[in-house]
């Protein structure tokens, strides 16, 4: 299974490290993108034709592949505020439009894809955000947080979330399920420790 598919452009980068890592796209049972932001389906359309497996995403996120654009993205804090102004156009781009193959409504089993764990709606940093929970306890959780760009591995909030309230919910209950690790798309892996004194220091 291949979570995420990078941004537009990147398609070709991602199947040479498959392929690299001895995985043909062809093998691949599922690939799940874990949200509508572009730089995590925008790389979609240069794996399809090396593809057999279907492309799942909720469906609240569904839409923004269909239309080849970006969901919302809400700045967290003055800095990324302060960054979107001054490049408005940046939320406005475009890739080609995908049609998902399995759109998710409730979590989903990925045993039938040969993974031992499940995917969950986590929402906040958009309505429609995905987290992969596996057996050994090592959790994907996308942009739900991200790693300090000074110090990898340090938890932050991510910089952008439609609801940040949320954000630290849909964390709360992944914490819930005592995952071993969690995987960030940006500046991890993070320590559950580490999210558990985080979401402790920010209330």
């Amino acid at each position: 299974m291949l979570v995420d598919a990078g941004a537009p452009g990147s398609g070709g980068r991602l199947l040479a490290a498959l392929r690299g890592l001895g995985v043909e796209p062809r093998r691949l049972s599922l690939v799940l993108v874990t949200h509508g932001h572009l730089d995590h389906f925008g790389g979609l359309p240069e794996l399809l034709p090396e593809i057999r497996c279907p492309v799942a995403v909720h469906a609240r996120d569904a839409e923004w592949l269909r239309a080849g654009r970006n969901g919302p993205a809400v700045p967290v804090g003055p800095v990324m505020r302060f960054l979107m102004a001054l490049a408005p156009r940046a939320g406005s781009q475009a890739a080609q439009a995908v049609e998902p193959g399995l759109v998710i409504k409730g979590p989903l089993d990925l045993k039938p894809y040969g993974v031992e764990g499940r995917a969950e709606l986590t929402p906040g940093h958009t309505q429609g955000s995905l987290s992969v929970l596996l057996r050994g306890g090592e959790t994907i959780v996308g942009d739900l947080l991200r790693g300090s760009i000074i110090s990898r591995g340090r938890p932050r909030w991510p910089f952008v979330a439609e609801d940040l309230a949320e954000v630290r919910r849909s964390i709360a209950r992944v914490l819930d399920q005592k995952p071993r690790l969690l995987w960030t798309s940006h500046g991890g892996p993070l320590a559950p420790d580490d999210v558990r004194a985080f979401l402790r220091s920010r209330r």
